[in-house]
């Protein structure tokens, strides 16, 4: 198998992104990749090309430190690795072409755009966490929303997401305990939802004949309907979660409402 590394002074994701970009024009390629981000002086970038064993193999970097460009070149050249630079050409053509010197500090675009890539990184967190996923990772969450099916959770989790917040969500089953990691959350992170009885049964209905589903079922039950949204609203008290109605409210409405009450 060939070994891709990616050397990076930032993260590495958009070296990252170009070489699997280029590796999708090789299908089932026998070639692996590994990022090395976050070096930023001599000795943590001749740590990772020490450890580079695999002879032959391919180094790509994007580091925008001229003497770490040089550094790596060199140490590659001696070690039989080959090195492709992704930035250092076109760095020393536009600083020949606006005349001026390079700021030469990693991780400056993503500093700049923090705002734009902590709403990519809250979404790709909400997509992560829907449905009751990875609740070990709950802690990173900026709120936890819970609520019985067909309550609205996931639309509302990636409204948030795309205004930069980290949410997660858990559908309350009543035949199901909830994980352990719920209760190891701030109360102040976590906001139940609830809703009109019938427009939950609308919901469901609805959703039941997209998947066809038998009817009645449990699950469009009223009575049952009924006990799922009492048994989550005392849960919700037990455990002093706020709560937020959503019956017949827009998600910006929804999203503004949990905002309020939780503590970022």
């Amino acid at each position: 198998m060939h070994a891709i590394h990616i050397v990076s002074g930032g993260t590495g994701a958009s070296a990252e992104q170009i070489v699997r970009t280029v590796l999708a024009q090789f299908a089932d390629a026998p070639i692996s990749i590994t990022v090395h981000g976050g070096i930023r002086d001599s000795r943590a970038l001749e740590e990772v090309l020490r450890d580079l064993d695999e002879a032959g193999a391919t180094v790509v970097h994007t580091l925008v430190s001229a003497p770490l460009r040089e550094q790596l070149v060199r140490s590659a050249q001696r070690r039989g690795l080959v090195e492709i630079d992704l930035v250092g050409r076109l760095i020393d053509r536009l600083a020949w072409a606006a005349d001026l010197q390079p700021v030469g500090e990693p991780g400056r675009y993503r500093r700049l755009r923090s705002e734009y890539f902590g709403r990519i990184d809250a979404v790709e967190f909400a997509v992560d966490h829907d449905d009751g996923r990875k609740p070990a990772d709950w802690h990173m969450a900026d709120v936890l929303l819970l609520g019985t099916s067909r309550v609205g959770k996931t639309p509302l989790c990636m409204y948030l997401a795309a205004h930069g917040w980290k949410a997660a969500n858990l559908p309350l089953l009543r035949e199901v305990p909830p994980p352990p990691e719920l209760l190891r959350m701030p109360p102040s992170k976590v906001v139940g939802l609830t809703i009109d009885p019938a427009r939950l049964a609308e919901h469901r209905n609805w959703r039941a004949t997209q998947l066809g589903l038998p009817t009645p079922a449990k699950y469009v039950d009223p009575s049952e309907i009924e006990r799922d949204i009492e048994d989550a609203r005392l849960f919700f008290r037990r455990y002093g979660f706020a709560v937020v109605d959503v019956t017949d409210k827009p998600v910006e409405e929804l999203a503004h409402a949990v905002m309020d009450r939780v503590k970022r």
